[in-house]
């Protein structure tokens, strides 16, 4: 008769102080039905146990006063000895499994389990959700390879404590646990409710990961310098320094409040019902990166954000903020379906918030300023929207920004005055400042526009206030009606006496051709009024100042 001696199982907890046996089992091969299993303790037989109909077989022992017992089972068939690995078990609350399949059961509190063998199956708890003394499952020799090869396996019971500390370890949690764990490569899969993880440093490269799709109301803990990824939905995670966490699902928290954090979360569907949330208050130099196709909010001074390519909300509130959803000038990434909201740092910031959006030949992305902010944007075709007392930037190709309160100040352009016009649609008034050399249209009531050097200006309102400055350069101003005002710069004209006519002088300067005036003013500077005649030129219009 051939056979294979199976798993030597240690089943209880720590050896009490006056515990005198414990129960040993073992599995064979169900064709060996009846055979006799010889225990050993330390070379002497101890008990015998008979194969049952399922191949199982156990037996009780007794188990020394002090120091170890070393348990091996032994059959003979045919001739041949078969010996199973060695079990040691220790008075001082401990187990060693050292061989090929280990199987333990710890049932009680203050357990400690070595395992210097792969394939260990192991289950513990029993002792309490908070209970005073952990159960805790270790490593015994630091060789990493086999256990790679062969992982060890933990099913945590409902209501315990649990500390592991080993490489390649996947645990099982139940319901109310606390369960920390440190090692390479550890995965933790959490089936119940009310579970605490924590996560300790792990080598570098090495990510602990997280399943909780099927947890309820779980809290991940991220120790300092770890790498992890937490997978399910609305689990609460909190990091704390130099860590790397990921997250995917939806509703899932994060607070990073400590220094040179990486956060990766999203999956969530960019209109999900509720937005993950990263919450960076306190925190110093904190990177935060968004999955393609999420719904994230962050808040936190200082954050760097980087987005996906495509269907993504991005909300950030804080100061000093950058946010970056672009692949580069020179990159063929299309980005498409982009709505960032970002501000609250207060109109007059010391530091702006930044965005950087966009690519050539994207879709149009959309940002939304909060009020009382300072922004600024550059990209390619961003459609903004601003609130109230808004001071916003906005630097790039086809930019559009449509002001929807009150005391707000845009500065706008970079463009060339080749380009695709920007725009800027004031609903009720406020400051445009064009960049150089920019083209850009203004539409609205009571705007206040101020040109710089070269510029091409657009009205398509009424009652617009144009400031020219000291250096016009060559400028074109197009829909200039009876209800604007131009305002130039004295200086403009050079140095000039007392009681200078400066509107003498300009009409002295100014020619007609095909419908347009353009004025003159010297070799480098002249304004070019589109579909105005010199005839209806009108002096109350002009202003010097």
């Amino acid at each position: 008769m051939e056979s294979d001696m199976g798993n030597l199982t240690f089943i209880g907890g720590a050896l009490s102080a006056d515990q005198t046996s414990i129960l040993i089992t073992g599995t064979d091969e169900p064709s060996d039905v009846g055979m006799q299993i010889q225990i050993f303790d330390n070379s002497v037989q101890v008990a015998t146990a008979t194969v049952d109909s399922s191949g199982d077989w156990n037996a009780t022992v007794a188990t020394s006063a002090s120091g170890a017992d070393v348990y091996t089972a032994q059959f003979t068939a045919n001739g041949n000895v078969n010996d199973s690995n060695g079990l040691v078990v220790e008075r001082s609350a401990s187990a060693t499994f050292d061989g090929y399949n280990p199987v333990a059961q710890l049932t009680g509190s203050g357990d400690v389990l070595s395992i210097a063998s792969p394939n260990a199956i192991v289950t513990a708890g029993g002792n309490g959700q908070n209970a005073t003394t952990t159960d805790l499952i270790q490593q015994f020799f630091t060789s990493a390879h086999i256990y790679r090869l062969n992982p060890n396996t933990l099913t945590v019971l409902d209501n315990s404590r649990v500390d592991v500390w080993m490489d390649f370890f996947t645990a099982t949690l139940g319901n109310n646990d606390n369960y920390g764990v440190a090692g390479y490569a550890e995965s933790v899969v959490v089936n119940g409710a009310g579970d605490n993880v924590w996560i300790a440093k792990n080598e570098e490269n090495s990510i602990t990961s997280v399943n909780g799709w099927n947890s309820i109301d779980l809290h991940v803990t991220v120790l300092d310098g770890t790498r992890a990824n937490v997978e399910g939905n609305a689990i609460s995670v909190a990091i704390g320094n130099s860590d790397n966490c990921g997250t995917y699902g939806t509703g899932n928290t994060i607070a990073a409040h400590g220094i040179g954090d990486g956060v990766w979360a999203g999956g969530n569907g960019q209109d999900a019902a509720i937005t993950d949330f990263v919450d960076g208050t306190g925190s110093t130099g904190l990177v935060v990166t968004e999955l393609n196709g999420s719904r994230i909010d962050v808040t936190g001074d200082g954050v760097t954000a980087y987005l996906g390519f495509s269907q993504d909300n991005f909300g950030i509130y804080g100061s000093a903020e950058t946010v970056i959803a672009a692949p580069g000038p020179i990159s063929s990434q299309t980005l498409y379906n982009i709505n960032i909201w970002i501000g609250g740092n207060g109109q007059n910031a010391a530091m702006t918030d930044q965005a950087y959006v966009g690519a050539p030949n994207s879709l149009t992305s959309n940002l939304t300023v909060l009020d009382n902010s300072r922004v600024d944007v550059s990209g390619w075709d961003v459609a903004t929207t601003i609130g109230n007392n808004d001071n916003f930037g906005a630097y790039g190709l086809v930019q559009s920004v449509v002001a929807t309160g009150t005391g707000d100040n845009i500065w706008i352009g970079g463009n060339g005055v080749n380009a695709a016009a920007d725009t800027v649609t004031l609903q009720h008034g406020g400051n445009v400042t064009l960049l150089d050399s920019s083209w850009v249209s203004v539409a609205g009531q009571g705007a206040a526009v101020q040109l710089g050097v070269g510029d091409t200006l657009n009205l398509a309102g009424t009652g617009e206030d144009v400031t020219f400055g000291q250096q016009i350069g060559s400028a074109t101003l197009a829909g200039f009606d009876t209800s604007d005002q131009v305002t130039l710069q004295k200086s403009s004209f050079g140095s000039q006496a007392a009681g200078f006519d400066y509107w003498a002088y300009l009409m002295g300067h100014a020619t007609a051709a095909g419908g347009d005036t353009t004025i003159t003013l010297d070799a480098n500077d002249s304004i070019v009024l589109k579909g105005v005649t010199l005839s209806a030129a009108n002096q109350s219009q002009f202003h010097f100042a």
